[in-house]
């Protein structure tokens, strides 16, 4: 008896030890598997906050600030430019904007007389462009980190209308809204395709990829004005 109750004491311990054992083992693996996470989480944080700090780290750069006097300058000439055409001769630069994307068609000499007014300020831009390829981390933004960047640091004047209660006066405002976005996401388009253009070695080809990035830019801040239009209309 006394023997029985010996060994079924042991027994009772070893068990107890081993419940004790697997429960502390799974314990820790929680634990670690916690841990993991939190670090996995870390990471994943540490890497976004790596990303935002790169693009930080290139619009806070001299390079790119000149990038962006020269497109400004680009832009204002370019709608000084584009002012006094007529609606025939800018159909007739869109024509060769649409023909310079279509394979084994060289349309750029439609650019002769945009190339002649806008030659100074595109080389500035191409200049300016390259400089900040070379000397900052610009190429190795993705393109939602470039479109951030563009458009945190928008050159599109704003037109501000005066607040007052009136419905009328609410609604304008929202129309306006609408253009001044679609003026912003324009100028982010072209302003990146700019950066693009630079990358082409060849003189002409560059020079033809900006006259459609100018082109394309006018083309979308007239179709803002005639959807403004409409819209204080309706």
């Amino acid at each position: 008896m006394k023997l029985f109750k010996s060994v079924f004491g042991a027994i009772l311990v070893v068990s107890f030890l081993q419940i004790g054992y697997s429960c502390s083992s799974d314990f820790h693996r929680f634990n670690d598997e916690l841990d993991e996470i939190k670090v996995d989480g870390a990471t994943t944080r540490g890497m976004a906050g790596h990303r935002m700090s790169l693009v930080d780290s290139v619009a806070e750069t001299d390079e790119f600030v000149e990038y962006l006097i020269a497109l400004n300058s680009l832009y204002k000439k370019s709608d000084e430019y584009f002012s006094k055409l007529s609606k025939q001769e800018i159909e007739m630069l869109e024509s060769t904007a649409k023909l310079n994307n279509v394979e084994d068609v060289d349309a750029g000499i439609g650019y002769s007389d945009l190339y002649q007014a806008l030659k100074s300020e595109m080389d500035m831009v191409v200049r300016t462009a390259r400089i900040l390829h070379e000397k900052t981390d610009y190429l190795r933004l993705n393109d939602d980190e470039l479109n951030t960047l563009f458009r945190d640091q928008t050159l599109t004047s704003r037109r501000v209308i005066k607040k007052s209660r009136s419905s009328e006066n609410d609604r304008i405002q929202k129309c306006a809204a609408e253009r001044q976005e679609r003026y912003e996401q324009a100028e982010l388009e072209a302003s990146r395709a700019m950066g693009e253009c630079a990358l082409l070695k060849d003189d002409w080809e560059y020079m033809q990829c900006m006259g459609d990035a100018i082109v394309a830019r006018n083309a979308k801040w007239a179709r803002a004005d005639e959807l403004y239009e409409d819209c204080i209309k309706s």
